[in-house]
């Protein structure tokens, strides 16, 4: 009776350790799979798990990595993009067109009718310092000096009297001066290329005129 105890108590004994085994056989392949990195099914296939490393990355920190070098651009577009700028900067800085003398002159115009003496009298500036840029710096290129200027004439001289008249306490010797400045160069020039400067010596005698409190003696003629 007691060897049929003994017996059955190991069958018993060697169950228990089988069970035993195959549990701890099952938690050692579960935590395999746990730290593995996980792969994703999409409609039947498997997708890799992707990689967060930069494509090209060679190691090391990532911000220490040298960017990538820019090929070399042609010489000839570096220079054609120059002369490009330089021009662009040239003709802000001037304004080359033949008709902007007369395009300013008549907003000048508009103003005056309305009133806007002051703004009237700067456009009226501003057109000859435009005139001035067609006749100086282009040396009559594009524009050559004509009875028809007289436009631009005539409105300084109708701007200046009317604002002076609208504000007797306002300050135009900034733009007297500029004027002065711009015509007695214009006839200058004019002068150099055997032209009549008749219409722009009266220009000078109308600011003279109207303004005989603003010192230009400082003014040269170039």
């Amino acid at each position: 009776m007691d060897a049929l105890v003994q017996f059955f108590g190991g069958l018993i004994g060697l169950a228990v350790a089988i069970w035993g085994g195959l549990a701890f056989a099952r938690y050692l392949t579960r935590s395999r799979r746990t730290d593995a990195p996980r792969s994703v099914g999409v409609q039947g296939r498997t997708l890799a798990p992707t990689s967060t490393t930069p494509a090209g990355y060679t190691g090391g920190d990532a911000l220490t990595q040298p960017p990538p070098q820019q090929a070399s651009a042609d010489p000839r577009e570096e220079a054609r993009q120059r002369a490009e700028e330089q021009v662009a900067a040239r003709n802000a800085m001037f304004n080359f067109d033949p008709q902007g003398p007369d395009k300013t002159a008549m907003r000048a115009r508009a103003a005056l009718v309305e009133g806007r003496t002051g703004e009237a009298l700067n456009l009226s500036v501003k057109a000859i310092d435009q005139l001035h840029d067609l006749y100086v710096f282009e040396e009559f290129r594009q524009r050559q000096a004509a009875p028809s200027d007289s436009f631009l004439i005539d409105a300084l001289r109708d701007s200046l009297s009317a604002h002076r008249d609208a504000d007797r306490g306002a300050d135009v010797s900034g733009q007297v001066r500029e004027a002065t400045h711009r015509l007695r160069t214009i006839s200058t020039t004019l002068e150099r290329h055997r032209g009549d400067a008749t219409l722009y010596r009266r220009g000078l005698d109308d600011l003279a005129r109207l303004a005989p409190d603003i010192d230009v003696d400082d003014i040269y003629w170039y």
